[in-house]
């Protein structure tokens, strides 16, 4: 049987870096040891000189812990480069991603401010649709059949979550996001954590969405963390041991509780592919994108010289041969699927030395590719 991770998840730390890792070192004695720590929220607040002695190593930081992105443009000076350490054993993921731990576990993240939504940019501290994108890409590849995610961290809730007629719970406006909620309805994470202010919140399960009606989607945990050592004493700190999606039997991944509840988020976000962008759906349940439309910033259609608003073409997403989603691909022919390409044999005769190099994700033509 696979292992399963230990993973420590707390919310905003402000600064409050010996109230944490007192605390984590309190639950390492009492539990044994634990694999990660993921620090959701602002790291950093307006007094950090409690990080100088974990710098200077005359403290030590207890579990491997995981950094991301700020929502405080005061906070980004006190950041290092992706990938680096800010102090020992306490690691700076960036603003969107997504990583595997030693244990398989699978964590995706996109943190910050949206751009859209709040009005302005803020360098390090702010995102915008095509990161939305660009995380739900880089989970998508190389998986033809795509489970979900074990674990979504993002700053703003998505919108929609707080919807739930058993547990209320209000949350300020600034605090919600449309594309937040894209990204997890398209994402499909086991757990979905956020930092919260003031309460702890957490959801029923709810069970995610479909593009097929007959197909059963795993089902996402909310949760969100108040703040490290709050006045309130609001749950901050949250402990789960995971089983990686991928090593998962489907009768697992899929059974139901007594206490789900639907997917709270608009269905229609399922058929964008990107923010903002529908895609259309075929009798068969099978879904393919426009890729004709071009958004900006803010999700609205730029116009092409000659184009005829009038004009619409008519796609079947069966026509295309090269596509893995496709329900008609002939999969007898594909060689090995990479993080980008596939290799496929061409139909017909074989001829020496000639394979078919081609791109995982659908594009139109080779003019529209990067």
């Amino acid at each position: 049987m696979t292992e399963k991770q230990k993973t420590l998840i707390c919310g905003d730390v402000n600064g409050c870096f010996n109230t944490l890792f007192s605390r984590v070192e309190l639950i390492v004695k009492k539990s044994g040891p634990f694999d990660v720590l993921l620090c959701v929220g602002n790291f950093f607040g307006v007094d950090n000189s409690q990080l100088d002695a974990y710098r200077m190593r005359t403290k030590k930081v207890p579990v491997t812990t995981y950094v991301f992105g700020p929502s405080d443009g005061n906070h980004v000076k006190y950041y290092c480069e992706e990938g680096s350490e800010i102090v020992p054993n306490v690691i700076y993921m960036g603003k969107r991603g997504i990583f595997t731990t030693s244990a398989d576990v699978k964590i995706a993240y996109l943190t910050g401010l949206s751009r859209r939504e709040l009005g302005k940019d803020i360098p390090m501290c702010t995102f915008e649709p095509s990161d939305c994108s660009a995380v739900r890409d880089a989970c998508y590849r190389g998986q033809t059949e795509y489970r979900g995610v074990d674990v979504l961290i993002t700053t703003l809730w998505p919108s929609g979550i707080q919807q739930d007629e058993v547990q209320k719970v209000d949350v300020a406006e600034e605090r919600l996001s449309n594309l937040i909620a894209w990204l997890s309805i398209h994402l499909k994470p086991r757990y979905h954590f956020v930092p919260s202010i003031d309460k702890f919140y957490e959801r029923q399960p709810y069970r995610n969405q479909s593009t097929h009606q007959d197909y059963r989607e795993c089902a996402t945990r909310f949760i969100a963390l108040s703040s490290v050592g709050n006045k309130a004493k609001e749950k901050w700190i949250y402990a789960c041991s995971l089983q990686p999606i991928t090593k998962m039997r489907m009768t697992d991944l899929l059974q139901g509780t007594t206490d789900e509840t639907p997917c709270p988020y608009d269905p229609d976000l399922l058929k964008q592919h990107q923010p903002g962008k529908v895609v259309k759906i075929s009798g068969n349940g099978q879904f393919f994108f426009n890729m004709d439309t071009q958004d900006d910033d803010h999700g609205k259609r730029k116009r092409r010289s000659g184009d005829n608003p009038d004009k619409k073409r008519k796609e079947n997403p069966d026509s295309c041969w090269f596509c893995l989603s496709s329900p008609t691909v002939e999969k007898h022919l594909v060689i090995c699927v990479g993080s980008h390409c596939y290799l496929a044999l061409p139909k017909g005769p074989l001829t020496p030395y000639h394979v078919l190099i081609l791109p995982i994700a659908h594009h139109q033509s080779v003019t529209k590719m990067k």
